[in-house]
């Protein structure tokens, strides 16, 4: 689930059936997604021996928490972490700085403004770009304008197209569908289609497609015409897990992401808004604590306090708690007597031990 403004962002929906005829016992789960993009990843930052400091586009942030966390970075040498933002300050002259971004043009002006202060503090600094998922010829020419490109060691590109929310749910985390509707830019339409190349490559190829909508039909167009490469006919030779895929635009369903959400899961997204499978609220030391936020905040206006990252706590929501997982498609008015029943349960049990 989306908030509203995220929902309405959505360029296009993926609705993916797997081979299976109970869906409960299905054998595709997208944790597989999750350890491929860790390895991805890892292997990246393998590529270059000593300590590294990661630069981070802030949009990526939430994403790559769904597959990694800062002390697994550790493991892989990564010794401080920035915001890609005018102003950043690298503060190790021996590490490798490596910029983790998605191909957008504004960033090469903040890619050359940390290249040439760093390059003022430290004499031979050593510069890598990542561009998540793909490269851009066009995010090049523009680094190329602010003669930047030859001060970078390398160029990569980090295919990671998708992200796991749970094991039934992954995303891509684009907001193109304002860009394709407001200024009728479709060149995401060949970076989608080459995301669903890459998920036939972990499940192998989808037996059925099915699209509904002007841009979906462009993806479907795009999707087929990158299946006729010898590297995809390869593909045929493995099994596949996902038998059908259904992709419709946002745009001939503007209703349904308005509605209000009537279960616990969409009552929690609704107060606090849940991004990546995550919800940041505000720590609570103490009943003291809740009673004060009630007094000076309401529903609404404690989620626009601009308290920093200490003040607030990340909790993740998804079916691997088995509470939550039985809490969240229930109508939050039936919430109460489930959790009194769960309650009942624990006590039982902590009574018979």
């Amino acid at each position: 689930l989306y908030n509203f403004w995220n929902k309405l962002l959505l360029s296009v929906c993926l609705i993916i059936m797997d081979t299976s005829a109970n869906f409960s016992s299905s054998n595709v789960s997208f944790s597989t997604v999750r350890e491929v993009s860790r390895k991805l990843l890892f292997s990246a930052l393998d590529k270059w021996s000593g300590s590294k400091t990661l630069v981070w586009d802030v949009d990526l942030m939430n994403p790559f928490n769904l597959i990694t966390g800062f002390k697994e970075l550790q493991d892989h040498q990564v010794v401080q972490m920035l915001l890609l933002r005018l102003g950043s300050v690298v503060s190790d002259p021996s590490s490798r700085i490596v910029f983790l971004m998605h191909p957008k043009v504004r960033y090469a002006a903040v890619v050359a403004d940390i290249v040439h202060s760093t390059l003022k503090q430290f004499d031979s600094p050593r510069f890598h770009l990542i561009f998540v998922p793909q490269r851009s010829v066009v995010c090049e020419h523009e680094l190329k304008r602010y003669d930047i490109i030859k001060k970078l060691s390398s160029i990569e590109q980090l295919p990671i197209y998708f992200y796991a929310w749970d094991d039934d749910l992954i995303s891509m985390e684009n907001e193109w569908f304002p860009h394709a509707t407001a200024s009728d830019d479709y060149n995401m339409i060949s970076m989608i289609s080459r995301g669903l190349i890459h998920l036939e490559e972990i499940y192998g190829p989808i037996n059925h497609i099915y699209c509904k909508g002007n841009m979906a039909k462009d993806i479907c167009d795009a999707w087929s015409l990158q299946r006729q490469t010898d590297s995809w006919r390869t593909l045929t030779a493995f099994d596949s897990f996902i038998d059908s895929i259904i992709i419709f635009d946002r745009s001939i369903d503007y209703v349904t992401p308005m509605v209000t959400q009537l279960t616990y899961e969409g009552l929690i997204d609704e107060i606090f808004g849940i991004k990546c499978a995550c919800v940041k609220i505000q720590k609570m030391e103490s009943l003291e604590d809740i009673e004060e936020v009630n007094k000076s905040h309401d529903s609404v206006g404690i989620l626009s306090t601009s308290s920093g990252s200490q003040d607030r706590m990340q909790i993740s929501l998804n079916s691997r708690q088995s509470l939550y997982s039985e809490l969240r498609d229930l109508n939050f008015h039936a919430v109460g007597s489930t959790l009194s029943k769960s309650i009942k349960e624990v006590s039982r049990q902590l009574d018979a031990s």
